[in-house]
């Protein structure tokens, strides 16, 4: 074992080298022909395995099974009917006409492709009661019983959402984003000031008691919540599915994270719009635990993180023991209250082989971020982003926290157990251009957690308000690093 672990680090310290060593890119532009180097000859690989899933050519419209575009009708039995069918007939689309659907939840099954047209607008209940009985799911890195998403698969494969039509959550500050609790959202953008109020049903209770269950080790099927726990769940979950391609939609009004990839491979996600600027924990896309992802040509406006790799919270993530790697995100753009792009928290399973390249974003409060702590343990390694620019930054540029707190989430059972340490290492950063920031780079790493083998490589920020906080950085390299009039290097 000791060889292999040798072995390993050695491949890995070449492969660095050699990354390290490449010359800067002075080209930003979409479609420019990039210069060989190990760490994007990987990306070229998993964008080479990620396929599209196929459906035979048959189409299954909603209108035949009962359903009605009026928005008043609820139409949740004439999806269960028209999914049945497609998939009992070996599969096909599940076509949504242009109108106005009603529904509850839509569960996909395999070799289904459930197609919302252009002009067809799904609106999902605003009945909790609705999303009743519970099924297998997920609430921030832990596994439970509970409120079934609004979109949900569960062990398919060959499934997809499709079209240039909408998926409204119909969410708001009276209808589930108050069960986050006594938290501002109003931001930089949204100027909100409604939300929870005394009295409102409020999720603390019960999400302690969920984390008291999982530090227990209490099996998934024992953790009931649903009705009465204000628990909320995701808009899009595909769970534990190979095969997977969410293309060309618009969301909007998510309950909770829009869409989430969990224990899932080959899935891609293309071309959607995600309109979420206010809202609790409203993110755009969260793949967790998986393995063999693209992200690409989407669009980002969300009230919290945009694109946001996890990998199981504490002892769940350990107990699935599933990182998510193999990650490819690829002409996007970025609006958000909070950070652009993010790994974790929700990271103990570990996150591995990131590709980021020719992104945009406008105004965000970070554009990347890291967030751990002896809690999560994991592995964050691999991490590359190049080609961006990045209009304005309201608080960090690129913030790696391996210390990373949440008062209003850190309940007594969880700072128990505080002996896994985390590892962040080989990052690196191409080619990118910035406006304006508060704090360009907040790096604190620490003795037991340094951040190893970073790369800041031809990296321009226009104006910076305060000076970074640089910490325990390891083997830290600056290559044509500026902040206003000054060149940045690694003291």
């Amino acid at each position: 074992m000791n060889q292999l672990i040798s072995r390993r680090n050695m491949l890995r310290k070449l492969s660095l080298a050699a990354a390290f060593g490449a010359l800067p890119l002075p080209v930003f532009a979409s479609g420019v022909q990039h210069s060989s180097s190990p760490p994007w000859d990987e990306a070229e690989r998993i964008r080479s395995r990620i396929k599209i899933p196929t459906f035979p050519i048959q189409d299954f419209r909603l209108t035949d099974y009962g359903g009605s575009g009026d928005g008043r009708f609820v139409n949740t039995g004439a999806f269960a009917a028209a999914i049945s069918a497609c998939s009992s007939s070996g599969g096909g689309r599940v076509i949504v006409p242009a109108g106005r659907w009603l529904t509850g939840p839509i569960h996909l099954k395999s070799n289904v492709n459930l197609h919302v047209s252009e002009g067809a607008v799904l609106l999902f209940s605003q009945d909790p009661d609705d999303y009743l009985p519970v099924v297998q799911t997920w609430f921030e890195g832990v596994e439970l019983m509970n409120y079934s998403p609004f979109i949900y698969a569960f062990a398919a494969e060959n499934v997809a959402l499709t079209g240039s039509g909408t998926l409204d959550g119909q969410a708001d500050f009276d209808v589930w984003w108050s069960w986050r609790g006594p938290r501002s959202w109003k931001g930089a953008k949204s100027g909100t000031t409604t939300g929870w109020q005394e009295g409102m049903p409020y999720q603390k209770a019960s999400r302690n008691q969920l984390m008291d269950m999982v530090a227990r080790g209490v099996p998934v099927e024992d953790r009931q919540f649903g009705a009465g726990h204000y628990i909320r769940s995701s808009m899009v979950e595909f769970n534990r599915c190979r095969n997977v391609l969410v293309e060309g939609l618009t969301l909007r009004n998510a309950a909770f994270w829009s869409v989430h990839p969990v224990l899932c491979s080959n899935v891609s996600v293309r071309r959607i719009n995600i309109e979420n600027p206010v809202g609790a924990n409203a993110d755009g896309v969260d793949p967790e635990c998986c393995n063999d992802v693209l992200i690409e040509g989407c669009r980002f406006d969300t009230g919290d993180d945009c694109i946001s790799l996890k990998s199981g919270r504490n002892q769940d993530g350990r107990r699935l023991n599933q990182p998510c790697r193999n990650i490819v995100i690829a002409d996007c753009h970025f609006s958000s209250e909070r950070s652009a792009l993010s790994c974790g928290s929700e990271s103990s399973g570990g996150i591995q082989n990131v590709f980021v390249e020719n992104v945009t974003a406008g105004r965000v409060f970070r554009f990347f971020r890291i967030k751990t702590n002896r809690r999560r343990g994991g592995i964050n390694e691999e991490i590359h982003i190049r080609i961006a620019r990045v209009d304005e930054a309201l608080e960090n540029f690129i913030e790696i926290q391996v210390n990373f707190s949440e008062p209003l989430k850190d309940d007594p059972g969880e700072l128990i157990a505080q002996n896994f340490i985390p590892v962040v290492r080989d990052l690196s950063f191409t080619d990118i251009v910035c406006g304006s920031v508060d704090r360009a780079f907040y790096l604190p790493g620490t003795a037991e957690t340094p951040i190893e083998n970073l790369l800041m490589n031809n990296v321009t920020i226009e104006s910076s308000e305060k000076t970074s906080v640089l910490s325990h950085l390891q083997n830290a390299i600056a290559r044509d690093v500026r902040i206003g009039s000054d060149k940045f290097q690694f003291s």
